[in-house]
């Protein structure tokens, strides 16, 4: 995958951000993941100028604190393994979730989608 298109202001950034270090790289890893979802722990480390040691560890880090994902894909032999940021409803604590506002948007979508919209029929005068 070329990352020419997705990845030019990026790179751009990443060599203002170089040696970022801890909570920093892992805040700039996370917007880059959040741009960028479903890039390899290479493409990630090509795209803002790191090894890719020091990206696995960040990925990681971020998976420990919940807020990516990784998929592992065999791809020419090779295993890949993709990042995706997690859902934001995940990120949500559990007593949101749980009220009331919430599961009311919740069942909205929920009965929108069950049901289509019904329109009536158009009536031209004749």
């Amino acid at each position: 995958m070329s990352l020419g298109s997705r990845g030019g202001d990026a790179r751009k950034m990443a060599k203002k951000v170089g040696n970022l270090k801890g909570e920093l790289a892992e805040d700039y890893l996370y917007e880059v993941v959040n741009a960028h979802a479903g890039l390899s722990i290479y493409e990630l480390a090509k795209m803002v100028g790191w090894s890719t040691g020091k990206v696995y560890h960040l990925v990681k880090a971020l998976e420990q604190a919940g807020l990516v994902r990784s998929e592992k894909l065999e791809e020419g032999g090779r295993i890949k393994k993709q990042v995706y940021p997690v859902d934001w409803e995940k990120l949500l604590p559990d007593d949101v979730i749980k009220s009331k506002l919430f599961a009311g948007d919740k069942e909205r979508e929920a009965e929108k989608e069950a049901s289509p919209e019904r329109h009536e029929p158009l009536r031209i005068p004749v």
